[in-house]
């Protein structure tokens, strides 16, 4: 089984991603959001790299040969990982938040938090799957902050690119259309998708965890 996990991910990512660019790309956005990802892979994939070498990201820890082919140390889908990581915690954390608000930084804020607690139900299935191991016996604290930062400024730089988050989940409930256009439902359903790609990685990593007890 755990060799198949590189091909899920991949697979994953590519269903995922590939909903949200053409619905940039029916907005005239694609350029955007493509220049977004380029950004989040190499950002995210440079520090991992950083981060094995050096354990001056998230601690001392290094990567097993389960997640695939990789580049200095770190593995070549763990870029990809975050973004869909990333992306189901801010569509989560945006419509919770836009109920109240429209604060980018709160959105942000939020989708940094959940991504941490990912990641801390994450740990202990990772490890003991042998995705990646730690130098130290328990996790270290500056790895959840190392998530909170990075999922933070993903985040924002994703929100202020412009125009990447579609009008109507801007909007309050009061302003929001009476009615939506093809793409925004698209869209809709891409959320959704990305939504339940997350809850069921949470969902099967606490039965993992508790089934290795």
């Amino acid at each position: 089984v755990l060799p198949l996990t590189p091909v899920v991910l991949l697979t994953t990512a590519i269903l995922v991603l590939n909903g949200f660019y053409n619905h940039y790309k029916k907005v005239g956005l694609a350029t955007r959001f493509l220049t977004w990802l380029i950004f989040a892979y190499i950002f995210t994939l440079g520090l991992e790299i950083i981060g094995t070498k050096t354990g001056i990201v998230f601690g001392a820890y290094d990567y097993g040969n389960v997640l695939g082919p990789m580049l200095l140390g770190a593995p070549l889908i763990i870029g990809l990982n975050w973004i869909v990581v990333v992306l189901g915690c801010f569509i989560i954390a945006q419509k919770l938040v836009t109920k109240f608000t429209d604060s980018h930084v709160l959105t942000s804020v939020i989708t940094a938090t959940f991504t941490v607690i990912f990641d801390f139900i994450l740990e202990p299935v990772a490890i003991l799957l042998g995705y990646w191991s730690w130098e130290t016996i328990y996790v270290p604290l500056q790895n959840y902050a190392a998530w909170f930062v990075i999922s933070f400024i993903l985040t924002a730089v994703f929100v202020s690119v412009s125009k990447l988050i579609p009008q109507y989940t801007l909007r309050s409930s009061e302003s929001k259309p009476t009615s939506e256009t093809k793409s925004d439902n698209v869209l809709r359903k891409q959320e959704n998708l990305v939504i339940a790609n997350l809850l069921g990685q949470t969902i099967m990593l606490v039965i993992i965890s508790l089934a290795l007890i």
